[in-house]
């Protein structure tokens, strides 16, 4: 049992990052609830929330029960919770085998009278607790938001919800295992990660689309969302959640029988080719990649840009086509008072449209997509990738900034790419936009991203273990602060610390230059502060 305690030892601060943040989540939720749904007006607002759920359905699902504490949670949480565990579940289970190979970690621990198969098991093990150390958390922090919120909540439900969020939770960990079986770690994470956004939008979406509710059926969101412990009028369908515990035993019996019979640093092969004599490696001798540390870090930035660009771009015409058919049901709830207290422009224009049902989720994405490049750069360090590179009598700023110019290039490249992508799909739509607020938009976009990235380098400078899960977390806490901060009453100088507030609506209002100024000068300051300490600290120490 030593790699399984190993294991859970190694993911002790994941963990307790994770847990405490999801649980001081639930922690706000009562308020939340006595914020959004309280006063004399409460069945009003009841019926308005229930007109804002229903028109998003295809992004959060179907609503119920809103009356009761417990159907607003199911509603306006447990579709999101999942998914954010879901995240955590593909960047553990990614690192558990492929990425301690990567690293070299695994060489030593395969040396020792350990067979593969008890060492992939304890380790999938390990992600087992962690999960459900998380899941635990997550009950005990949504149980106390009741109580503080003064409201009743039965705690056997409650139980039954997380497992069933655990239980989707682990499929995509156990999946982004096998994976890593396939591929390297990065290509990985990416393939799980574009199955989880397929999987999600394909059941959300089969449920608007006439003729296309088989599409569903291929998701495991799917059979999470039969069950709705906190919903009376649903309930729990146990058979649904057996299901969800047993699609996950042919993807584990597939990811370890892969990993019994492949050779270690290499990948399973599906089949059998037989190379040719003229394969050349990708980075020939005199290949324009290797003409110095931009070009090679370019080179290595780009295929993961190119993916993202597809599916964000995908997403983005999908969304702006729906605009039409949506805009009348969306219209008649933007005057209700309920969107006032949730911080939406009281406009009908289809820039506030597009705010609404684009900008709010491409912005989440952007940024997700920022906190991978940083993870990027710090796994190079962690990977011993950069020990041959600083042998080397390059200047160690020339180094850092030449990875932060290709990381920026890759962004300019990918707010291009789907800004165009936009704009097509508007014009294809027949959607009059204001093109200088539409490129404000977009440029915003830049410049958040932007930001993130330097402060990620900022930590990695100081250490670039933990560098990406702090990163990971204080996008989350900037994220809450702008969701909930009007909501919780919060003071308006602490809302001003979101990122995200930052960002505001360029889309309806333009360019918010002032706020744009102020970041521009934090990725000065986050850079030149990353450059002093990379110049003088111990690498990987």
């Amino acid at each position: 049992m030593y790699i399984f305690r190993k294991t859970l030892l190694d993911y002790r601060r994941s963990v307790a990052i994770w847990g405490i943040g999801l649980a001081l989540l639930m922690l706000t939720v009562g308020t939340a609830y006595n914020g959004v749904i309280g006063g004399p007006d409460k069945v009003q607002q009841i019926a308005s929330l229930q007109k804002i759920a229903n028109s998003f359905a295809f992004l959060i699902g179907k609503a119920y029960d809103l009356d009761t504490f417990g159907g607003f949670v199911t509603t306006r949480y447990m579709g999101v919770v999942p998914v954010l565990l879901a995240i955590f579940a593909l960047l553990a289970g990614n690192a558990l085998i492929r990425g301690e190979e990567e690293q070299g970690s695994l060489d030593l621990l395969l040396s020792t009278p350990h067979s593969r198969a008890t060492v992939y098991l304890q380790k999938w093990a390990g992600l087992v607790v962690a999960l459900a150390a998380i899941c635990a958390l997550c009950w005990l922090g949504l149980i106390a938001g009741a109580a503080t919120g003064g409201l009743q909540l039965d705690a056997g439900a409650t139980a039954v919800a997380f497992l069933n969020t655990f239980l989707i939770s682990l499929f995509f960990g156990t999946m982004t295992m096998a994976f890593g079986q396939l591929f390297s770690r990065k290509v990985a994470a990416g393939w799980t990660s574009g199955l989880l956004a397929a999987t999600y939008f394909m059941h959300t979406s089969s449920q608007q689309l006439p003729g296309r509710e088989w599409l569903g059926f291929l998701s495991p969101f799917y059979y999470y969302n039969l069950s709705k412990p906190l919903a009376r009028s649903v309930g729990t369908d146990w058979q649904a959640m057996a299901l969800l515990a047993v699609i996950v035993l042919p993807v584990l019996a597939a990811g370890l029988m892969m990993y019994l019979n492949r050779d270690h640093n290499s990948y399973f092969r599906l089949w059998t080719t037989t190379p040719s004599k003229n394969t050349r490696a990708v980075y020939r001798p005199g290949s324009t990649w290797l003409k110095n540390n931009f070009t090679f870090s370019l080179g290595q930035t780009l295929p993961g840009m190119l993916v993202w660009t597809a599916g964000l771009s995908f997403y983005i015409i999908f969304m702006v086509l729906s605009v039409p058919s949506l805009r009348e049901s969306i219209e008649t709830l933007l005057s209700g008072e309920l969107f006032k207290n949730l911080g939406f422009l009281i406009d009908s224009s289809v820039e506030s449209l597009l705010q609404l049902l684009l900008f709010v989720s491409i912005m989440v994405l952007f940024v997700a997509y920022a906190v991978t490049l940083v993870a990027g750069w710090s796994g190079e360090e962690l990977q011993g990738r950069l020990e041959l590179v600083l042998s080397t009598p390059l200047p160690r700023w020339r180094i850092l900034l030449g990875r932060f110019l290709a990381a920026q290039v890759a962004l300019v490249l990918l707010v291009f790419l789907t800004w165009l992508s936009c704009w097509l799909a508007c014009n294809a739509a027949g959607l009059v936009v204001k093109q200088g607020n539409l490129a404000a938009a977009f440029f915003g976009l830049w410049v958040v991203c932007s930001l993130i990235v330097a402060v990620g380098f900022g930590l990695s400078a100081w250490n670039p273990g933990p560098a990406a899960g702090i990163l990971g977390g204080l996008v989350i806490v900037s994220y809450l602060l702008d969701l909930l901060g009007t909501v919780l009453r919060l003071p308006v100088w602490v809302q001003d610390l979101s990122v995200f507030r930052q960002y505001g609506k360029p889309v309806v209002t333009g360019p918010n230059w002032p706020s744009h100024m102020v970041m521009l000068l934090l990725i000065v300051v986050f850079v030149g502060l990353a450059v002093f300490r990379f110049e003088k600290r111990d690498v990987v120490k």
